[in-house]
């Protein structure tokens, strides 16, 4: 995998942090307010996908400080 710039960084957390949300939010809807379990497994997905994303971004983020040395600060 290549070298991912910050403003690389910010997109896939953004779409991470979408990800979860939508997410959560229709899963909740579906299950809680309509009691339909049809499609949970798909907006699962959709949350562990958010999940994964921002979570790798953060940490990928952290690495580059304390490599840079912005840790000490």
């Amino acid at each position: 995998m290549g070298y991912i710039d910050k403003a690389q960084h910010w997109v896939l957390e953004t779409v991470g942090i979408i990800f979860m949300i939508v997410g959560a939010s229709k899963w909740l809807y579906d299950i809680v307010i309509l009691n339909s379990v049809s499609y949970w497994r798909i907006y699962f997905v959709m949350i562990i996908a958010g999940v994964i994303m921002s979570g790798y971004m953060k940490i990928g983020k952290a690495l580059i400080n304390i490599k840079l040395g912005h840790w000490r600060k």
